[in-house]
């Protein structure tokens, strides 16, 4: 057809792919979700929640979403990290459902993630 273009394939050097190995590691679960001005209240069950973290909520309907943990908020002061056991509230760009589990994604080489 006329106009375009082919598309030519090479092959890549190993040092030209970025490879970034990470797990993912369970944090807590989704206790509540305020739809209005879209703000969930997270149990955090088994890891710390630190700001910068990227985060996943999966859930049944709610399927897989990302984002970076930002403005935690624990008793109305935004804090930059979270421990387990504690229940805190975060700002997000998607709708969540209760029981959506939360997991951070790690590198495969850091402390929170189990050796097998």
């Amino acid at each position: 057809m006329q106009g375009e273009k082919e598309l030519k394939f090479r092959k890549l050097k190993a040092s030209e792919i970025d490879v970034r190995v990470a797990q993912c590691s369970y944090v807590g679960k989704i206790t509540n979700f305020f739809k209005k001005i879209s703000v969930a209240e997270i149990l955090v069950e088994s890891a710390s929640l630190n700001e910068g973290d990227s985060l996943l909520f999966m859930g049944e309907t709610t399927g897989v979403k990302e984002c970076v943990a930002e403005n935690i908020v624990l008793h109305e002061q935004v804090v930059k990290q979270v421990s387990k056991g504690t229940y805190c509230s975060m700002k997000v760009d998607s709708v969540l459902r209760r029981g959506d589990k939360l997991y951070k994604m790690v590198p495969a080489d850091h402390e929170d993630v189990p050796k097998y």
